[in-house]
């Protein structure tokens, strides 16, 4: 009796010790119109890579794109049922001149952040401005302007902001900056911890300064300790992260990211809960477009080496603007362009093993029209349990003009694995999904005879 007691304890401790997170089955369910102007009637953009168009809470979704329905303004809209509907559009931005690559914050309040670039009468001089709304989308404060050169400079703009907002309220913001051109362009990083009212002087994030390999399109994400981390790439072929520790007063040396010299950038980053820092980016070192991450464990003093994160089902077709989010546990869920430039599809993957060393495959298309339409430029949030939300750009309506859709990624199917047999095993494997688990799992096993197999 003993013995069956002690060989019992011994199966459950591998059982604890010896389960694995296996190949997610992700479903996404039909494709909805979010912008409400007659379709194929205006163009719409969304925002680039390091940029977020989408944001959670609960259960409602917040997104944000430029379109030029009158002029080219920034626009806002709300699901309150998951994403199933949409209500009205709101402008955003205050209507004097042009506005557009707009990115998104949802606060722990409610509070939604808005920041882009506009070139605003009369100085028409492309700036980087924020607003905000406190009563759930309905109306936005006006616009302020965060870069310190007031006025904007000619032939030297602020573009492409990355935002974050930390638990207090603290506005994080991150741009490419053309003041120490023309032509060159720097990362500059300013911040606010009046609500957005100001944002006082700007610091200069890269280590160079003004040099002829151009350092643009920023990415930012915060740890839980508000740690900032912002990643850009430099002349299209190397890709930096910088962190500050003291609030953006200082950063650190640049560290690089990738680990072979070829086209990089369209990076997108993101902090998890254990203060890892994950990347992905389009990369040409295959000979055709793919895209790639790396993460570091160490608070970005080193990158892991990179993997890829795209399958080779559809090369040498190129790989494109990826955007990427992670949960708190660290699993890392991606979406990204795939197919031929002039009308590619949305695919989605992920890693459950927290960007170790592989990410899922198949990948799974997240657009649900034939692939000669053209969809661009997407955006990925990450809700409860594991739900992801994924915002973009799409030319099904109209060949010239876009709209913007919206589609929501569930959890679907258990993917099994033949046991092995072998009198030499010596523990037991459970490929389990989904990650997090629900709130209940059942697993039924069984344990063989073989006496070989007990000691």
């Amino acid at each position: 009796m003993k013995r069956k007691v002690f060989i019992s304890l011994h199966i459950v401790l591998l059982l604890l010790l010896s389960v694995d997170v296996w190949g997610q089955v992700y479903v996404f369910g039909p494709n909805v119109r979010v912008s409400d102007y007659p379709p194929g009637t205006a163009y719409a953009r969304t925002p680039n890579a390091g940029q977020r168009g989408v944001a959670i809470r609960g259960d409602t979704v917040y997104c944000v794109w430029a379109d030029d329905r009158i002029n080219y303004g920034v626009w806002f809209a709300k699901s309150i049922d998951d994403g199933q509907t949409f209500l009205p559009n709101v402008q955003v931005d205050d209507g004097l001149g042009e506005a557009y690559t707009p990115t998104i914050v949802v606060g722990n309040d409610g509070t939604i952040y808005v920041s882009w670039d506009g070139e605003p009468s009369p100085f028409n001089y492309k700036q980087v401005y924020f607003s905000k709304s406190t009563d759930g989308g309905l109306t936005f404060t006006p616009d302020v302007l965060v870069n310190d050169t007031a006025g904007g400079i000619k032939n030297h703009p602020h573009r492409n902001p990355s935002m974050a907002v930390d638990s207090a309220g603290v506005i994080y913001i991150a741009y490419d900056d053309g003041r120490n051109g023309p032509g060159n362009y720097d990362i500059y990083f300013s911040k606010s911890t009046d609500g957005g009212f100001t944002f006082p002087n700007d610091v200069l994030v890269n280590d160079t300064i003004g040099d002829i390999l151009n350092d643009t399109r920023p990415a930012l994400a915060l740890s839980k300790d508000s740690d900032i981390y912002i990643s850009w790439n430099k002349a299209f072929q190397w890709l930096y992260v910088s962190k500050s520790t003291d609030g953006g007063i200082s950063f650190s040396p640049d560290v690089q990211v990738n680990d072979t010299i070829t086209e990089s950038w369209t990076n997108s980053m993101d902090v998890d809960g254990r203060g890892y820092v994950h990347i992905v980016w389009k990369d040409g070192r295959d000979g055709n477009a793919n895209i790639y991450y790396s993460r570091s464990t160490d608070g970005g003093l080193t990158f892991s080496p990179n993997i890829r994160v795209n399958d080779a089902a559809h090369e040498p077709e190129p790989q494109a603007y990826p955007s990427m989010c992670v949960d708190d546990s660290g699993v890392v869920y991606a979406v990204w362009e795939d197919g031929p430039a002039t009308h590619p599809d949305i695919y989605f993957t992920l890693s459950t093993d927290k960007g170790d060393s592989a990410f899922v495959e198949p990948n799974v298309k997240v657009t649900d029209i034939p692939s000669d339409s053209g969809m661009f430029n997407p955006s990925i949030a990450v809700g409860n349990s594991g739900k992801v939300y994924v915002l973009w750009k799409d030319f099904r309506n109209d060949f010239w003009n876009g709209d913007i859709y919206f589609a929501t990624g569930v959890v679907s199917g258990i993917e099994e694995e033949e046991p092995d047999h072998s009198p030499k095993t010596t523990e037991v494997r459970l490929f389990c999904h989904p990650n997090p688990f629900r709130d209940r799992v059942e697993i039924e096993y069984c344990i063989g005879q073989s006496a070989e197999g007990i000691e």
